[in-house]
């Protein structure tokens, strides 16, 4: 019975081993989840372009197959028209959408948000657009009486795509749990991005970080975020100086010669505002895999865009300046009021 007993007894220890496997399991999780935050950006650009073709081919597929098969002489006027007008809608949106696309190669600092949030736009109508022609595609494959019991393997396979086309649209990270799709949506390393995609792309993150929260709360965060100060200063820097020079360079191409050279050229009183940004742009491009190495690392750049900037003597004077007036002013009034 003793025995028994000791061997029914619950281990509530683990050993060195099992410590380590547990952390090393902790620390897989976290560098997947940092690596998969860190490029958030690559993974929905490729999401979007894969779920966006899968609607595009499905839909003209299915207009085709409208036309050419006979079904549309069949639909009712109602359905004739609600087919006509989607289909439409459609191709207007996707015309939109890839023009839009096609422009926002030549995006500044100063219009690259109002490009992302008209691709947003546009990329939701068209999506919704898809959801309904699946909808539609699907409900005429029932309703389809005679015709349909006709042609049931072509309904089967249109039915099949229709599904398909509704969980890419509804649901686009859907196969992320593939291991291979994954593995390609976190490889950013394997494409050859310039200079300017990588500035922009930094830009457009580091600003909507600056947008959630006030001037009090600011800290230098990990996130390479740009102060409230220096955003403007940021983007006129960028469409002026920075893009021009180095914009059509490949990233992992650029070496800590050619930046120095860049920097060499900058007006003194723009140095410490190019420094700041190119630290915040590479280390940004390391973290996301474009750059395999960080070339502003061992350069002794004094730059830092994330704090909120000092006070020259110039504008401390002029502020201690305004402080005395106002009191003055105030004093002269008080006084004014007691005398009467």
């Amino acid at each position: 019975m003793e025995e028994n007993e000791e061997k029914n007894k619950i281990r509530h220890t683990i050993n060195a081993e099992e410590t380590f496997t547990l952390a090393k399991d902790v620390f897989d999780i976290r560098c997947f989840i940092k690596n998969v935050y860190a490029n958030r950006a690559v993974i929905a650009r490729r999401v979007n372009v894969i779920t966006l073709s899968i609607s595009a081919v499905f839909t003209l597929l299915y207009c085709a197959y409208l036309i050419f098969s006979g079904l549309y002489s069949k639909l009712s006027l109602d359905l004739g028209i609600t087919a006509i007008v989607l289909m439409s809608a459609y191709a207007a949106f996707a015309l939109i959408l890839l023009i839009i696309f096609i422009c926002s190669f030549r995006a500044k600092a100063k219009n690259v948000r109002r490009f992302s949030r008209a691709l947003a736009v546009f990329r939701l109508l068209t999506r919704l657009i898809s959801v309904v022609v699946s909808v539609l595609a699907i409900a005429l494959t029932v309703i389809g009486g005679s015709y349909a019991a006709a042609n049931i393997a072509v309904d089967i396979i249109i039915v099949l795509l229709s599904v398909f086309t509704l969980v890419m649209q509804l649901f686009p990270l859907i196969f992320g749990g593939l291991a291979k799709f994954v593995r390609w949506l976190l490889s950013p390393v394997k494409i050859k991005h310039r200079f300017s995609v990588v500035a922009l792309e930094w830009y457009e993150l580091s600003s909507e970080k600056s947008d959630k929260k006030s001037d009090k709360k600011e800290k230098p965060s990990k996130g390479h975020r740009v102060h409230r100060k220096y955003r403007d200063k940021v983007g006129e820097l960028l469409d002026k100086s920075l893009l021009p020079a180095l914009g059509q360079e490949y990233v992992f191409k650029i070496k800590p010669a050619r930046i120095l050279e860049y920097v060499d050229g900058v007006p003194e009183e723009d140095k410490f505002l190019a420094e700041g940004v190119l630290k915040s742009v590479f280390a940004y491009a390391a973290e996301c895999g474009y750059v395999a190495f960080d070339p502003c690392r061992d350069l002794s750049f004094e730059g830092d865009i994330e704090k909120k900037p000092r006070k020259t003597i110039k504008e401390r004077l002029f502020g201690v300046g305004i402080k005395l007036g106002k009191s003055a002013l105030d004093k002269y009034i008080t006084g004014s009021t007691e005398e009467e």
